[in-house]
Order: C-alpha cells, then structure tokens, then sequence
C-alpha cells in the first residue's frame, strides 16, 4: 500500500467528520433535544413522531389539507428555518459535483 493510498482515506474520513460537524452544531440545546425525542416511539403508539413527519398526507380533501397544515407547522416550530448553514456547499456549487448541462442553443430563424 502506498503513502498515497493510506493518505486518501484519512483524508476523506476527515472531510466527512467536518461535513457532519456543521449541521449537527447548527441546533440549539433546546432543539438538539427536541429531536431527540422524534425518535422516540410512544408506549401507545406504531410510529415514532420523525415518521409520522416523513410521510405526507395522502389524501387530497380538506381535512388532507388540515394534516398538511398541521405537519407543516410542527416541522416550522423547530427552528430549522433559522439555522446558519452558510458553511455547507450547495450541491451544484462543487466543481466535481456534475452541473446540469446548458440548454443547447436555438437554430436561428432563417
């Protein structure tokens, strides 16, 4: 193995550790808790609050709309909104990260 093929890794595995690190430090205490317990499925309950969130209404009627409304709104209430993330690239924003391709250009009218 040479120096290169051992340097690699290590390298990589510290970029993702810094990738990881932003996002994570980005919550409150209060909000770090908060989804904490998202996780956790109640004694009377399937699903855990994260699933019931994940998974969008289904059905188109008013009272669909209402549950979109609701989870909206329950999803707004943890602040995620306010978080600086100004530190993570976008992902069209990386140069190895393929770009959409321009339109190709019109035949001019002759």
């Amino acid at each position: 193995m040479t120096v290169l093929e051992r340097l690699v890794p290590g390298t990589r595995e510290r970029a993702e550790k810094r990738l990881w690190a932003t996002p994570a430090a980005a919550p409150t205490a209060e909000q770090a808790e908060r989804h904490q317990q998202l996780v956790v499925v109640p004694a009377d309950k399937r699903l855990s609050e994260l699933d019931r969130l994940r998974r969008s209404p289904r059905d188109i009627s008013a009272r669909g709309v209402g549950k979109a409304l609701e989870r909206y709104e329950s999803l707004r209430a943890f602040g995620g909104h306010a978080w600086d993330l100004d530190a993570i690239p976008r992902a069209g924003s990386r140069p190895w990260c393929g770009s959409p391709r321009p339109p190709a250009p019109r035949p001019s009218p002759t």
